[in-house]
């Protein structure tokens, strides 16, 4: 099979990077290539993340080399995204990649996180059709494609309540788990080259004529043409096409195959200007008429001690990550953190109980400031009788 362009810049098995050693590669994008390596410490695998921006960098042997003029930039956006996969690894959702250490050396980020067995979804839904990059995929059956767009739009949602991005919703590094769980890439940054995939918003493209930042309608974005693939077998027209006047023609013919909900939020979803998307992935959600059934609450567990599985959600203020240098435009309205215990699934009812007794004792007390006005009241009052003539 013919190799793409990112897949030949990736390092070869047996190239060592700290301690890990790479035995194959397991995709690669525009923003870097994810690996399976060994450690050499444990003899045990792990999952290798290597940062190499397509409009910044290029491989220079086994390490990465700045493009010309880019070395500065490079540094700037090597230091702010290894800040970002730092924070975003402490967001603990199970859709997403966890992360044991993170370093940078040989001129760009490396992440390693724990190796879980499965498969790269771009691969399993390649149709006999596809052109080697396994970019023609099988639409996906309405039941499979509602319950992973709920689990991609629930790690968004986390990501958000931390006021992160992803902003790299790349299909090729989607991985299916042995569990048949999805496993989103890692976040990405807003770095793209001129010859950027179908799959990233307006907004990140580097050719945009009206830049506008990046935001939670980014992600909704991206989320769109994922589901568009997911229903049609193929990305959307590029954002140059699209500039240049090319329809959503697939959707259009999809007719009756999935819901006309769906459809609908898809194609908001898509809209070339930010403000006309869905500004969440709860908005997109209920757009595309999937009722929110609740899956794992999100708030702080140490403060009513629940814990998640094997890992908790931590308190917002734990994680305090660099945002990007470019921020959305007062037309749009900010990334509003997610509100307590939201998900897609009933939370378990003792939980439930003590949050509803939280409710209700919030709403019993009353504000120091009420009792203080009725105490100067009182006074006042007796302070006119005593004097009264």
């Amino acid at each position: 099979m013919k190799l793409s362009g990112h897949e030949t810049h990736a390092l070869s098995p047996g190239v060592s990077v700290k301690h890990y050693t790479v035995v194959d590669l397991l995709g690669c994008d525009h923003q870097g290539c994810l690996y399976r390596a060994e450690c050499n410490d444990t003899d045990s695998s792990v999952m290798l993340y290597e940062y190499l921006p397509a409009g910044l960098a290029a491989r220079s042997g086994d390490a990465v080399q700045a493009l010309p003029g880019k070395a500065e930039a490079l540094a700037r956006a090597v230091a702010g995204y290894a800040t970002r996969l730092r924070a975003a690894g402490l967001v603990g959702h199970p859709a997403l990649p966890t992360l044991d250490d993170i370093w940078t050396d040989n001129a760009t980020v490396y992440a390693v996180g724990p190796w879980r067995p499965g498969r790269s979804l771009l691969t399993e839904l390649a149709s006999p059709g596809g052109n080697g990059m396994a970019v023609v995929t099988s639409p996906l059956d309405s039941a499979q494609l509602t319950t992973w767009a709920r689990t991609v739009c629930d790690a968004l949602s986390a990501l958000h309540q931390h006021g992160l991005f992803h902003l790299n919703l790349s299909p090729a590094m989607i991985r299916v788990l042995e569990s048949g769980e999805l496993q989103l890439p890692l976040i990405g940054s807003t770095i793209f080259s001129q010859d950027a995939p179908a799959w990233i918003a307006p907004e990140q493209h580097p050719l945009n004529p009206k830049p506008v930042g990046c935001g939670s309608w980014t992600d909704t974005y991206q989320l769109s043409a994922l589901i568009h693939q997911w229903m049609t077998g193929q990305m959307p027209p590029a954002v140059m096409s699209r500039w240049e006047g090319a329809p959503l023609e697939r959707l259009a013919e999809l007719g009756e195959v999935y819901a006309v909900e769906l459809q609908v939020a898809t194609r908001k979803g898509l809209a070339m200007h930010a403000s006309a998307r869905p500004q969440s992935p709860e908005k997109w959600l209920q757009l595309a008429g999937l009722p929110d059934r609740r899956e794992l609450p999100r708030y702080d567990s140490d403060a009513i001690g629940f814990d998640a599985g094997h890992r908790r959600y931590p308190a917002a203020s734990a994680v305090q990550a660099e945002k990007e240098p470019d921020t959305g435009p007062a037309s749009l309205p900010a990334s509003r953190p997610m509100e307590l215990g939201t998900g897609h699934q009933p939370l378990p009812a003792n939980v439930q109980e003590r949050l509803d007794r939280l409710e209700k004792r919030k709403d019993a007390e009353k504000p120091v400031w009420m009792w203080a006005f009725v105490l100067m009241a009182v006074v006042t009052l007796m302070v006119a009788i005593v004097v009264r003539p």
